[in-house]
């Protein structure tokens, strides 16, 4: 007979998972209506925003990078108090470049206080500027038509901000596997409404929906934060799955799970801050999204530690016999997955579920961040990759 204890840890392992496949299924439906791009491009003034700190490594390379794009813009780089050869190395490249990039701003910032701080102070000095704000961060190119091309999506009224879908460069299959999945669910939001998460690494925006007090400054996931307060002004946030940028995978897994882990925290802040709109009826198919959002990056996560919280309950409290059942051996086939991707990086395409495990440990260990009063909004490079990209 199923004990009271037994049903509980059923229906936690229920709302842990289901999410996953019932949205993937939704995304499905959502992407039968595929986005066109206009053929129009947009009549303005553009910016390119590069917050920087301690990029002497790349800056010069990001710099040419840029100098390649087609079409005009202005380069503003804000620099957050680098305390290496940041700026002399930019400012040196742009003396020798002049015909590359003519229109360039440095704004200098006498204290470190971290790239939504950052994104803040340039868009409280450009508070009159009209026109687009493309972001991006140094250790990502561009393919060359980049910004005629997102320019394009722009003379569609409709449309308040756009991201670039990430190629990165590495081995790490479990990423690989991760940022496809990511990637399939985010155009398909597009498609429906709007993503509330698009790529900091390049995101553009009409500099009239976003200002300076917009943006949480004692938090990260900027582009996120940006990508709500879009759609929050009635426009539409889209992922560009044909526009790309380039970067590198974290080489060791240390360095990923530095990475995943400072980044779950900044989307955790936001979803819970921005809770107001699972349920808000004006803003129709994107409330659906979010509500979906709170269910996978924040109860799925509170979920699973129930559910392995109740089956220790379980196996202190019930007598050993009656503990070898399906329970336990699902037990153990979810710690086998997640072992095999967490300590794995070969192509395990079979091992979704391992995946989406380690997703939910990252998700786990921003909590206990945020309960330990913890903050990761200060961004820190990873060295890995900024060595392999020497």
């Amino acid at each position: 007979m199923t004990s009271g204890i037994e049903i509980i840890q059923w229906l936690t392992l229920l709302l842990c998972f289901a999410p996953f496949p019932l949205y993937k299924w939704k995304s499905n439906r959502w992407m039968k209506a595929p986005m066109h791009i206009p053929s129009e491009q947009f009549n303005g003034k553009h910016i390119v925003l590069l917050p920087v700190w301690n990029e002497e490594i790349l800056i010069e390379r990001k710099l040419d990078d840029l100098g390649k794009q087609e079409g005009e813009f202005k380069l503003v780089i804000i620099d957050s108090a680098s305390t290496d050869e940041t700026l002399s190395r930019a400012k040196q490249w742009l003396n020798e470049n002049p015909s590359k990039i003519s229109d360039i701003d440095i704004i200098e910032m006498s204290e470190r206080k971290g790239k939504t701080a950052a994104v803040a102070l340039f868009l409280q000095k450009y508070g009159d500027f009209e026109g687009l704000i493309t972001m991006t961060d140094a250790d990502a190119t561009f393919m060359p038509e980049a910004i005629t091309r997102v320019r394009k999506w722009f003379s569609d009224e409709t449309i308040g901000a756009v991201g670039a879908r990430p190629s990165r460069k590495g081995t790490h299959f479990g990423e690989n596997q991760y940022r496809s999945i990511f990637d399939t669910l985010r155009y398909a939001e597009s498609c429906y409404d709007s993503t509330p998460f698009l790529e900091g690494s390049m995101i553009t925006w009409r500099s009239k929906l976003v200002g300076a007090d917009d943006l949480f400054i004692q938090s990260n996931a900027d582009d996120a934060q940006i990508s709500v307060q879009v759609r929050k002004r009635g426009y539409r946030a889209i992922q560009d799955k044909d526009l790309l940028f380039f970067d590198e995978i974290p080489s060791t897994k240390k360095s990923q799970t530095q990475q995943k882990v400072r980044r779950a925290q900044g989307l955790l802040r936001l979803l819970v801050r921005e809770r107001k709109l699972l349920f808000d009826r004006k803003y129709g198919r994107f409330s659906q999204i979010m509500r979906w959002q709170m269910w996978m990056f924040v109860l799925s996560p509170l979920f699973l530690i129930m559910f392995f919280s109740i089956g220790i309950i379980r196996k202190i409290t019930l007598p050993l016999e009656s503990l070898i059942d399906v329970l336990f051996y699902i037990e153990l086939f979810i710690l086998f997955s997640w072992s095999v991707r967490r300590l794995s990086n070969l192509k395990q395409e079979w091992n979704i579920l391992g995946s989406i495990l380690v997703g939910l440990e990252y998700l786990c260990w921003s909590m206990a961040y945020i309960l330990s009063g913890k903050s990761l909004h200060m961004w820190d490079q990873i060295q890995d990759v900024r060595r392999e990209s020497k």
